[in-house]
């Protein structure tokens, strides 16, 4: 083998993992972004179950009447957890918060005992817990039910604001991404024009050229997307281990998940990429092809 032809191959091969290592650098990105949005949706979630509504019995219901308040709430498709204070407990933590002994000051009590309702989040919104709280309002031996549907607004439209933003954001990295990796493709097929030109004279049809091209960009999509991955585990796994409460944020599952969408996004950008690119050379003739 010469020295020019050993030139061509190093030439072709830096040239396609020059190309693989910059479609993967964008897949990275856009996988990250799908990483950042899952743990948001994630954090979401355990702000809106922190919330929930407080059921205030009143002082003639019994223990019996509280406790089987408790288990029908508990068995309830909405409920996440239901927990029952007493009278004295609700007088514990009062002090505990204010300082101010109510039993000492009054001589007696002023609490009742309430149960404590978290939902799941789906039924974190205010329509539906103004829903549920209306099963039990006017309800025998219950007071007050309180809810706070004002923070759940407040939470709901935060978390709706930023998903539009990481919406946008990915929009928009999605657009450069196939501009970029398009041109990078582009780039890597202006090398093979003569071929694509010499192909067509001895009459191969476009499908037939196309094909080893299209089948170049399947490989390069799935190594893309391989690297991509990886780059993502092992940025996960550097932040975990730096600080540990971020484990459990994303799963294994989820993050093979995130793997998939990456190499099939890798594939399906690298493959129309590949045709587009093929499909301009096709239609040069053998002068355009210097321009």
């Amino acid at each position: 083998m010469n020295d020019r032809r050993k030139r061509r191959l190093f030439s072709t091969a830096g040239a396609k993992i020059t190309s693989t290592v910059s479609v993967a650098l964008v897949l990275f990105v856009l996988g990250l972004l799908a990483v950042v949005a899952l743990v948001t949706r994630k954090v979401a979630d355990t702000v809106r179950e922190s919330v929930g509504f407080d059921i205030v019995m009143t002082d003639t219901a019994s223990a019996a009447d509280i406790e089987a308040l408790r288990k029908e709430l508990s068995v309830k498709p909405f409920a996440l957890s239901v927990v029952t204070h007493s009278a004295e407990e609700s007088a514990k933590r009062w002090r505990e918060e204010t300082g101010e002994d109510v039993t000492e000051v009054l001589g007696l009590n002023p609490f009742s005992a309430e149960l404590e309702v978290k939902v799941h989040a789906p039924w974190a919104s205010a329509d539906s817990l103004n829903r549920i709280v209306a099963q039990y309002v006017g309800r025998s031996g219950v007071d007050t039910v309180s809810v706070h549907t004002d923070m759940i607004d407040a939470v709901n439209a935060n978390i709706v604001t930023v998903f539009k933003v990481l919406g946008s954001i990915a929009l928009a990295l999605l657009i450069i991404s196939f501009v970029l990796i398009n041109n990078t493709i582009r780039l890597s097929i202006y090398s093979r024009r003569f071929t694509i030109h010499t192909m067509k004279l001895v009459g191969s049809t476009g499908a037939f050229i196309r094909r080893p091209f299209v089948a170049g960009g399947i490989w390069q999509g799935l190594a893309a997307g391989v690297l991509a991955t990886l780059m993502l585990w092992g940025l996960i796994s550097g932040a975990v281990s730096v600080e540990a409460q971020l484990d459990g944020f994303v799963t294994t599952a989820e993050l093979l998940l995130a793997g998939m969408g990456m190499i099939g996004a890798g594939i399906v950008i690298c493959v129309l990429a590949s045709i587009m690119s093929t499909n301009r050379y096709l239609r040069l003739s053998y002068d355009e092809m210097f321009r």
